[in-house]
């Protein structure tokens, strides 16, 4: 909690060491008083203090040092520090943790501060004392960043991972070139370090982190750059991260479901049950048309003696020499041939789609058919953390193998090719790289996932942030990012169906085997026909 203005006085008060001119400046703002060592932060909650009020009995570097590791320190708050004599060398400590706004008071009521980026530099600040004046007035000549940042230089830390950053021949894709609009603007230099660590980095129990975001934390660079997501961890705390310049989400990557074989694709024409009920209906037809002749003495025998092969024949398209000549027997070959007509044409226009559409056997569509599934699921460490919170979590661990897969394409190689394995990916991303990359193809499922924003992360207290902020937005609402993003889009390779196609055997495989297969069927019925006529003539 914030202490209270009242025990900020009597604490004052009460140490006659501590300059009492300076009450009435501090009390304007909340603040948090520290007398010792640094444990004593974790007694206050999470919300960031605007003001915090420092006694010279502290070792300063280290006190920061702790306090740059915890989640709710605020190095962008005003900082009195009480009963120091100000050097060029405890300002130098100050300005290594990006602490500017400072007012440093003497025993004799003295205020200082400094101007670390007067340069324009954040690599080489300028730790000279600045004298203020006394207590009465501190703030008269309060100092704020600069506009622009000419002698700067920021080292990106650059996760390949296309197409926000694409690191083939040279740095480029949608990151970068926002990125770019901004270096613009702001007038600095900056230097891209790729990082192929194969995971972007968790927090730790004792509160380090690891991979990419581990490098951030210990000052190796300064910003991180490509697919970084906001969501899902404590990152939010302990760095300092942009406004979003994109948005996406993750989805679950299947292995697509293979192309069903001619034969089957013959035998999905219609559902078994059509195909049972044809059958029924073929012989009830043939014994109502065999009654029905002999009941009115139908001339042609075959209608009586022959009812289940014509019937048969006028099913499967086949003319008849012969046709009923009495009323009752052609009212039902009439509405038989009406029948067997629209199922012939049904049936042709079926086949002809099996024959030549795209037909695949049974594609896992949703997160519980991925749970009833045989696939294994591999998760990356950052989203493994991110589900871990998902109600559906106990569900999937109870009934799947989760497997913690690097980031990289390991995982995605297991899906498309061994076929056993579900992943995780930012859509955009996993699109990108399918249009590019691979011949082969992976479905994609968006239930039961989050949306996530991508941003450019930076160490905590890093002056450029507000001005980066501010030129996002400003590219934002100019419509620039868009642009950018839209431009991404549309030069992503497209699979381009042609119009008009060769037609090899391998596409007119089935026909081939259907139009075998009729001519083995009419050889043994005309086999049959002749054994049976030579048979009537004995």
């Amino acid at each position: 909690m914030y202490i209270s203005n009242l025990f900020l006085m009597n604490f004052l008060l009460s140490n006659e060491h501590e300059t009492q001119n300076c009450v009435q400046s501090v009390m304007q703002r909340p603040v948090v008083v520290i007398r010792g060592g640094p444990e004593k932060f974790r007694n206050f909650d999470t919300r960031k203090a605007s003001t915090y009020l420092l006694t010279s009995s502290i070792d300063l570097e280290n006190t920061l040092d702790r306090w740059s590791q915890s989640d709710f320190f605020n190095p962008r708050a005003k900082f009195w520090i009480l009963n120091t004599t100000p050097t060029r060398q405890f300002f130098k400590i100050l300005a290594k943790f990006y602490i500017v706004d400072v007012r440093v008071v003497t025993t004799t009521s003295q205020v200082y501060t400094y101007d670390p980026y007067k340069f324009q530099s954040v690599s080489n600040p300028d730790t000279n004392p600045i004298h203020l004046g006394g207590c009465q007035n501190p703030d008269q000549n309060s100092q704020n960043l600069p506009k622009f940042w000419q002698n700067t230089t920021l080292k990106i830390i650059t996760k390949c991972m296309t197409p926000y950053v694409n690191c083939v021949r040279r740095i480029a894709g949608i990151e970068p070139a926002i990125f770019t609009l901004i270096q613009r603007k702001l007038k600095f230099e900056s230097r891209y370090v790729i990082d192929n660590s194969s995971t972007f980095g968790l927090v730790k129990k004792n509160g380090t982190y690891s991979a990419s975001f581990g490098l951030l934390q210990r000052h190796q660079a300064h910003m991180a750059m490509g697919g970084f997501r906001t969501i899902g961890s404590t990152q939010y705390r302990d760095f300092d991260y942009a406004t979003n310049h994109l948005e996406d989400k993750l989805v679950w990557v299947v292995p697509q479901a293979r192309p069903l074989v001619h034969w089957m694709r013959i035998i999905k024409t219609f559902h078994w049950k059509f195909w049972l009920l044809l059958t029924i209906a073929t012989v009830l037809v043939s014994k109502i048309l065999e009654q029905a002749s002999r009941l009115r003495h139908e001339p042609s025998k075959i209608f009586s003696d022959f009812a289940l092969g014509t019937t048969f024949r006028l099913l499967v398209g086949e003319n008849l020499k012969k046709t009923p000549s009495t009323t009752l027997v052609r009212v039902i070959f009439i509405f038989w041939i009406y029948f067997c007509m629209t199922f012939n044409i049904t049936f042709n226009s079926d086949l002809v789609n099996v024959f030549f559409a795209n037909f695949m056997s049974y594609q896992i569509d949703s997160f519980d058919e991925i749970v009833r599934s045989r696939l294994d699921v591999g998760l990356t460490d950052d989203v493994m953390n991110l589900l871990q919170g998902d109600q559906d979590w106990s569900l999937l661990t109870a009934k799947k193998h989760v497997l913690t897969c690097p980031f990289g394409t390991s995982c995605l190689n297991r899906t498309i090719f061994q076929r056993d394995l579900v992943c995780c990916w930012a859509e955009r991303s996993i699109k990108y790289r399918m249009a590019t990359s691979y011949q082969t193809g992976v479905h994609l499922i968006d239930d039961h996932l989050l949306y996530f924003y991508v941003v450019f992360y930076f160490v905590k207290g890093y002056p450029m942030v507000p001005g980066i902020n501010q030129v996002i937005n400003e590219l934002k609402s100019a419509g620039l990012v868009q642009y950018i993003v839209a431009r991404s889009d549309q030069n992503k390779p497209q699979k381009v169906e042609l119009g008009t196609q060769v037609l090899t055997f391998k596409r007119l495989e089935g026909p081939f085997y259907f139009l075998i297969f009729g001519w083995g069927v009419s050889f043994v019925v005309f086999l049959g026909e002749v054994f049976q006529h030579s048979k009537q003539n004995q």
